[in-house]
């Protein structure tokens, strides 16, 4: 088991990886160094961070209390154990991470759990261990992987366990060395002669893999001045030789720590437990480990220590923890001390993590001292010079004048000195004259002129300046100097006359005056633009403000530095960039919209190549105006502040840039930030989400076409450079889809929503400073179409379609075929009533005939039943032509029908025939067979009713009752005959056409009245 509190040293190992780089570094103290910070609020599933490692494509990876995760620079992917899942990650802490040398992820977890990660397609492997469960609950140890890939387990007491390849395991069975007897190993480290170092519970043991020799307290068999050395140490827990051949080692006996170095060099052993005590005041602290970087520092991590081996190898530079500030470390304990592929140091702290460059941070602070004494001053700096004699001197509004040497180390000077004597602390400006006279503006109008050919010091307080502080000084051509106040005056002091007098007065702060190649002045206001004075005769020649034409005014009238850039361009500093073409008369903004962070901009600089250098409200940027190129640099890169002061910078002799802040000078050498010709890293897919959903980036780049259904058209796909000291713009472009490349934005995200079908293959890259992309990373998706938008489907839609209007041409050509049967049926039917009827009016008319003179009464009724046989016949004929016309075939004419029948029959014989009618029943669509039926068989029962047994009032009620269509009629107080009468004869018709359309009819009738009723299923 491993434990951090009693054997905190097996938490930690050193590998390291040998990276020369060139880069002169500014001298720094441990509090300059800049850190960055990630903590639980940023994406850590824990502060305490226990490990780190670096894998080939470049992400950081992070044990910590909690577990494990991923950091692209953006985002963290964690790794949860999952209950019952095979393959899953363990759960608890994460106590050690190694990368073994074919990529793989080792972990030590805590209850002494091995496993190792795929750092590709991100699948994690259990790596059992061929030893006795209850050994590991008791054990301490630690993970090894020597120079050859050899992955080793230390278990206190028990031996080493070393990975087998064909049984992927971790056993006993091979042993690449072995130990004097009785001796326990605690620790392993090989080195580059293949020499396993081995610390031992009884001392330090060197086992040679060429000999095969052990070389050990009291048997030295290679004669080892390091085993000679560190003979009386026990327990050793920690063993490594630097690059400069200075051998390390720490044991940890009964009597208290122990830190030890040999150098080969001079056979010279320092003790160095104390002396880092000493350091750290005192304070109790436990050593986890020693991290030699590729630059040959040395730095001490434990509990309650971080610090840095000094310059001249004899002691350390702890790093102050928990001070306030935004860019402090904050620590308890310090546990790993990482270094990735950019020399970015990663801090892994009860804290958080924490990450710092000393290489790149190549801005230096210095912090205002006066030659002698070692307190610090904080007071704003107003403005720097080096003087001819190469001192420099800053001014400071409150503490006077420092002065410092080329590389900013205080030094004593007589105009610091005398400043001090005058007690001139409130200084906003300073100007050497071609004769040396510096001279200095005050508070409240003073002015300060240091001779150096006499060291003196010169008081003038002229009248002329009215108390106003003095803010600026420049000099003309002709040895004439010129005075800015805070009220917005502008003095000028003629060198022959060596009177001053008012030239203008703009009632604004005056933050900078520059004299142009041409000798004329230019005045930076802080309300009215820019002014630009002729010295000879002090009058306007132009005045640059926000108001006129565009192309040829300034963004702002707040106006904070102006630097000429050539012979015909100036920029001038007001919400972004002004660049004025006094050739042409024209200004050019550059702005955040073309690639500024911010348009907050405070100080000027040019430097010999070109570059304009801005101090902004977010930093330091530079940005060259031919080439188009724009950089900036932050608190990674050593700019500890955004606190500017204006009117406070200047460029060196040597090109070095020195700008003045709220508390000290920001310093740095533009040659040695620019970087031309870099090479631009590749842009890696880090994560891929599908509907939100997340999904393997390693299986998605191993197809050839991600192939995607219509509904998974949403794609976020996170990008990132997976370079954490310097960032590159991404950019991206979905072909089929964008026209142009795309800059990603802050989140390195390109987000698609409803793609609609089709094949689009996603390219990103970064850009280089020509603005030429750089490698290229793709993906190819086809999102696939519907199946009601595919062509088989389109087809299948023609298909059906043809097979439904074939099939309804059918059902219509049937439907009329019917149709046409049934008007066929009905006028055949007629034409047998028809016939019969005109038979019978035939025999009648004949028998009428025979009858007239004999028996006119009997002849009499044989012409009255050849009335009522044509009366029927017409009726009838009617019916057949209503019912086979067409223009008939919906129910509202069915109805209509109904009601015409009714008041004929009214009109005929003086009655009362009422229809009601269900306002469903004119929604329902019958044939014509049902409708002609239906309408015989209302006028029949009409006709039983009314003119056979004469009823007065008859009621008909036509409703729906789905499924069932009624038809009910009513008489009140008539009774059917109880013989064979017409009105049978109407029943027994009623009845054999209800049939015939397979309806229903209920007949009903007694004293009370008669009631029919027909049942139609509809």
């Amino acid at each position: 088991m491993v434990t951090t509190n009693q054997f905190p040293l097996f938490r930690l190992l050193l590998f390291f990886s040998i990276i020369i780089t060139g880069i002169p570094l500014l001298a720094q103290t441990g509090g300059q160094y800049l850190f960055s910070h990630l903590g639980t609020k940023d994406g850590l599933i824990s502060n305490n961070i226990l490990s780190v490692q670096q894998d080939p494509k470049g992400y950081i990876w992070l044990g910590s209390s909690a577990g494990l995760q991923r950091y692209d620079g953006k985002r963290f992917i964690s790794f949860r154990h999952k209950a019952n899942t095979p393959g899953t990650i363990f759960d608890g802490a994460v106590h050690v991470l190694q990368m073994d040398t074919k990529g793989r992820l080792w972990i030590l977890f805590g209850g002494f759990r091995v496993g190792y990660m795929n750092t590709v397609d991100l699948s994690f492997h259990e790596v059992p261990l061929q030893v006795h469960p209850d050994i590991l609950t008791r054990s301490k140890g630690g993970l090894f992987i020597d120079n050859d890939g050899n992955v080793m387990v230390v278990i206190v007491g028990h031996g080493v366990l070393i990975y087998n390849e064909e049984k992927k395991a971790l056993i006993q069975d091979q042993q690449l060395f072995y130990l004097p007897p009785k001796w326990n190993v605690l620790y392993i480290w090989q080195d580059n002669l293949k020499n396993y170092w081995i610390g031992c519970d009884s001392g330090l043991v060197k086992f040679n893999t060429q000999r095969k020799s052990l070389s050990y307290r009291g048997n030295n068999i290679d004669n080892d001045p390091v085993i000679h050395a560190f003979s009386d140490l026990e327990k050793v827990i920690f063993a490594y030789v630097d690059k400069t051949q200075r051998f390390w080692i720490t044991s940890w006996p009964i009597t208290g720590l122990k830190i030890k170095s040999y150098d080969a060099g001079t056979g010279k052993t320092l003790v160095w437990q104390d002396i880092i005590g000493r350091s750290i005041q005192g304070r109790y602290y436990e050593m986890y480990s020693i991290t030699e970087l590729d630059d040959g520092s040395i730095w001490f991590a434990g509990l309650n220590l971080f610090a840095k081996l000094n310059t001249s190898k004899t002691g350390v530079e702890p790093i102050p923890a928990n001070l306030p500030g935004e860019y402090s470390i904050r620590f308890d304990g310090v546990s790993r001390v990482f270094e990735d592929r950019e020399k970015n140091i990663w801090v892994g702290t009860d804290k958080g993590l924490f990450r710092f460059n000393p290489a790149g941070q190549r801005f230096k602070a210095v912090a205002l001292r006066q030659y002698g004494k070692d307190s610090i001053y904080t007071p704003d700096v107003t403005d720097i010079l080096e003087m001819k004699d190469g001192t420099i001197v800053a001014s400071t509004w409150g503490n006077g004048l420092f002065s410092f040497d080329k590389n900013f180390n205080p030094v004593k000077s007589s105009i610091a000195a005398q400043s001090l004597k005058d007690r001139s602390g409130m200084v906003w400006c300073l100007h050497q004259r071609s004769n040396g006279d510096v001279w200095r503006g005050d508070q409240g109008g003073l002015i300060f002129i240091y001779h150096p050919k006499t060291n003196t010091t010169e008081k003038i307080h002229s009248p002329v300046f009215g108390n106003s502080t003095i803010r600026q000084i420049t000099e003309d051509k002709n040895g004439n100097l010129w005075f800015g106040t805070q009220r917005g005056d502008v003095i000028k002091w003629d060198a022959l006359t060596n009177k001053f007098s008012l030239v203008h007065q703009y009632e604004t702060i005056i933050p900078r005056m520059i004299v142009d190649k041409n000798g004329d002045v230019w005045v930076a206001t802080e309300v009215n633009g820019v002014y630009r004075i002729n010295t000879n005769n002090g009058s306007i020649i132009r005045h640059y403000n926000s108001k006129g034409s565009a192309g040829k005014r300034l963004r702002a009238d707040h106006i904070t530095d102006i630097v000429q850039y050539n012979d015909s361009m100036f920029i001038i500093a007001g919400n972004g960039l002004n660049i004025v073409n006094v050739k042409n008369d024209s200004i050019f903004h550059v702005t955040t919209d073309k690639g500024l962070t911010t348009n907050d901009i405070f100080n000027l600089l040019v430097d010999k190549h070109g570059y304009i250098w801005m101090a902004t409200a977010f930093g330091i940027e530079s940005y060259h105006p031919e080439k188009r190129k724009m950089s900036s640099y932050i608190a990674s890169d050593g700019v500890h502040t955004t606190s500017f002061n204006t009117g406070a910078a200047t460029l060196l002799p040597n090109g070095k840039i020195a700008i003045g802040t709220a508390h000290d000078i920001l310093v740095f050498d533009p040659d040695q930030i620019t970087i031309i010709n870099y090479k631009v890293p590749e842009v890696q897919i880090t994560g891929v989400s599908i509907m939100n959903r997340s999904v393997s980036v390693d299986s998605l780049m191993q197809q050839k076409t991600v192939k995607l259904h219509y509904n998974q058209n949403s794609i976020i796909i996170d990008l990132s450079t997976l370079t954490f000291q310097n960032t590159y713009p991404i950019y991206y472009m979905l072909e089929g889809l964008d026209k142009d490349w795309i800059q990603a934005g802050e989140n390195n995200q390109a987000i698609y929503t409803y793609l609609p079908p089709g094949t689009y293959t996603f390219k990103t890259a970064s850009k280089d400073e020509n603005g030429k992309l750089g490698p290229a990373t793709s993906i190819k998706f086809q999102v696939q179409a519907p199946f009601w938008k595919a062509w088989w489907f389109y087809s299948l839609l023609a298909l059906i379609a043809g097979a439904l209007f074939f099939s309804f041409d059918k059902q219509r050509m049937q439907r009329l075929k019917k149709e046409q049967e049934i008007r066929t049926a009905i006028a055949g039917n007629l034409h047998q009533d028809v016939s019969t009827a005109l038979q019978n009016i035939n025999v009648l008319s004949e028998i009428a005939s025979i009858k007239a003179d004999k028996q006119p009464e009997q002849s009499k009724e044989f012409i009255h039943q050849i009335q009522q046989k044509s009366r029927s016949m017409v009726i009838a004929m009617n019916d057949v032509l209503w019912s086979i016309d067409p223009k008939n075939d919906s129910m509202p004419k069915t109805i209509e029908r109904l009601h015409e029948v009714a008041h004929a029959m009214q009109n005929r014989h003086a009655v009362t025939v009422e229809v009601q009618t269900d306002k469903n029943v004119s929604a329902l669509n019958l044939s014509m067979k049902i409708r002609h039926e239906l309408i015989i068989i209302y006028k029949l029962a009409l006709m039983m009713l009314v003119e056979e047994l004469g009823s007065k009032k008859t009621i008909v009620q036509f409703d729906y009752d789905k499924p069932l269509l009624h038809l009910r009629v009513l008489s009140a107080g008539i009774e059917l005959p109880k013989t064979d009468t017409p009105a049978s004869k109407h029943i027994l018709e009623i009845k054999s056409r209800a049939a015939a359309i397979n309806a229903k009819v209920h007949v009903q009738s007694d004293g009370k009245g008669t009631f029919l009723m027909l049942i139609i299923r509809v």
